[in-house]
């Protein structure tokens, strides 16, 4: 019989909830870390739309970038002429690890 390998698998959001509320002081409720994180994501958003990042301090940053967009026509595709259509310019969000998290993981 195989044995099941254990996944290495992040957190749900109730999982990490869970774990906000057992590592903090019995004084804050889960209904108030819910709240917090609900504040945490919806000013996330507003600073990203508003000025395209938005850092958590000792985790995370967050960048709003631009891709371009391109031109219909042929390219050359291993030799060959190909039609390409066009692709439009799109926003994106990447994140990326502050130094603090860095020095935390390795």
């Amino acid at each position: 019989m195989a044995t099941a390998k254990t996944r290495k698998r992040s957190l749900t959001k109730a999982e990490l909830i869970q774990v906000l509320v057992e590592e903090t002081s019995t004084d804050i409720s889960r209904r108030q870390v819910v709240e917090v994180l609900d504040a945490l994501r919806s000013v996330g958003y507003r600073q990203l739309r508003k000025n395209g990042t938005f850092t958590i301090p000792g985790f995370t940053k967050l960048e709003v970038k631009r891709r371009k967009g391109t031109k219909a026509g042929l390219r050359s595709v291993f030799g060959e002429e190909r039609f390409m259509p066009a692709r439009p310019s799109v926003r994106r969000v990447s994140a990326r690890a502050v130094k603090a998290c860095h020095d935390a993981v390795g």
